[in-house]
């Protein structure tokens, strides 16, 4: 399976997850999440310019899907983004089982993310400059058909 098709899965799973009567299934979600930062970790060497931008394109609609996420559960709680986080980081509200996974997750996942980094800046210098422009442009593009959509 492609990359772009594993980070499609995980927004479809998140998406489900977040539409079925509020219940998430985290451990899974997390598991799921750990493997598909792996697998980008073990794939970037061996993809070409347009994998990558496509990578990066998708990595940015699951960023843009979560942080739109956290807005809607904050809006439907009335708790502020700020007041989850804090909850979040508190291992009082896990049970310890549940807060062992989180901070597990969270270690590797920050590894996984520093690991990606290193390989994009060793192995494509250039082209993670490209993949930067690239996905700016993408965006431009978007903002403007809105404000076409608007007038």
């Amino acid at each position: 399976m492609l990359i772009t098709e594993e980070i499609n899965q995980v927004m479809g799973d998140l998406q489900k997850s977040v539409d079925a009567n509020g219940n998430i299934d985290l451990p899974t979600l997390l598991a799921e999440v750990v493997t598909l930062f792996e697998h980008l970790k073990s794939a970037l060497p061996r993809t070409n310019p347009k994998e990558r931008t496509d990578i990066v394109e998708k990595m940015s609609q699951l960023h843009t899907f979560l942080l739109k996420e956290s807005k809607r559960l904050s809006s439907q709680t009335g708790i502020s983004e700020e007041q989850m986080l804090r909850f979040a980081e508190n291992p009082d509200n896990f049970t310890k089982e549940q807060w062992n996974l989180l901070e597990k997750v969270k270690n590797v996942m920050g590894s996984q993310t520093n690991e990606i980094k290193k390989v994009m800046e060793e192995f494509y210098p250039k082209s993670l400059a490209e993949v930067k422009t690239s996905a700016s442009k993408g965006k431009e593009k978007k903002r403007k058909n809105r404000d076409i959509k608007r007038a």
